[in-house]
């Protein structure tokens, strides 16, 4: 013989306005999560430009290592008075540059570290300079 419990009236409602409450928070929760980005640098990218003139094989500036934070966007210009083939290791970015052209390297900086960019030219593989990426 199993006893069941009669709880009364009051105790019904309470539990029908609880469920409801839940469902209620459990959409606006939902919602939220939708609403809100993932991360809170989202849709903040920052952006780094540079512009360098190479003359026969070196930076004319004495800037020689350039500082950015991880998760930018960075562009360099580049111009140089001879053919010469760039690389920027670490991202495996290599850019061609003809005498008066000016070329772009743009890259997103995904990885924190210190990334030399280096001539291949027959004159050899030196470092021009380095591009160091900052954790956030």
């Amino acid at each position: 013989m199993s006893k069941d419990i009669a709880l009364g009236p009051r105790f019904s409602v309470f539990f029908l306005v609880f469920n409801r409450l839940n469902i209620l928070l459990a959409v606006f929760s939902v919602a939220i999560w939708i609403l809100i980005p993932v991360s809170p640098w989202a849709g903040s990218m920052e952006k780094y430009s540079f512009a360098f003139q190479i003359e026969n094989g070196f930076v004319t500036n004495s800037v020689r290592t350039i500082r950015v934070k991880e998760d930018g966007l960075v562009e360099i210009l580049w111009e140089s008075n001879k053919d010469l083939e760039l690389h920027l290791h670490g991202y495996d970015l290599l850019l061609q540059l003809k005498p008066g052209e000016p070329s772009k390297m743009s890259f997103h900086a995904h990885t924190a570290g210190r990334y030399p960019v280096s001539t291949h030219d027959a004159g050899g593989h030196g470092a021009l300079m380095y591009i160091e990426v900052h954790p956030r």
